[in-house]
């Protein structure tokens, strides 16, 4: 082969990989008390929820999002705990602060949500997991959210064909009432 001419793709060598796969998958050990897979014990993505945290396992998290219309800008930065507690509860406190070009005043709203799951991971199918949000808004009705997850997933064990799928969803409902003035009756 000529220095200046390059092989086709048809024409490469074949490359031959081996592999032990004795080990398995070390994400699909079962730990905690809950018997979780340990894949589901970290969040990977910040809107991604699968199940309650293990007990006693702890994760701070903080993001940025900014929007931008028509010159104006808009930032909302997170900070988030999340804390895994006995009997498959999980407790996350948050805290939102909003900016725009628009307002010189910053809008905080500390917030908390609790989450449960129905069973132990793998006896109920669907792992379904509760999830409640409370949410103090300045200036604004505060927010009550109720969300439900369910994770599906399928694990074959290493050297039996190896297949790995997973499905997930939620499904939410919102509900804002306003805590910071009292009733309105009418007046006969």
């Amino acid at each position: 082969m000529d220095a200046g001419h390059r092989l086709r793709t048809w024409e490469l060598p074949t490359v031959h990989v081996t592999a032990d796969s004795s080990g398995g998958l070390v994400e699909n050990e079962l730990i905690g008390d809950n018997a979780q897979p340990r894949w589901t014990a970290k969040r990977r993505f910040p809107s991604t929820r699968v199940y309650v945290r293990p007990e006693g396992k702890f994760e701070f998290e903080s993001w940025a999002r900014g929007t931008f219309d028509d010159g104006e800008a808009k930032w909302r930065f997170l900070q988030e705990i999340d804390i895994g507690l006995p009997g498959r509860f999980q407790l996350d406190l948050y805290l939102r602060e909003d900016y725009s070009t628009e307002s010189t005043k910053p809008c905080g709203a500390p917030s908390s949500k609790s989450a449960t799951a129905l069973a132990d991971w793998g006896k109920l199918w669907g792992n379904p997991t509760l999830y409640f949000e409370y949410v103090l808004l300045d200036d604004r009705p505060d927010k009550i959210e109720g969300r439900s997850c369910c994770s599906v997933a399928t694990f074959r064990t290493a050297g039996t064909g190896a297949r790995t799928s997973s499905a997930s969803w939620n499904s939410a409902a919102n509900a804002s009432r306003n805590t910071r003035s009292p009733p309105r009756f009418p007046t006969p």
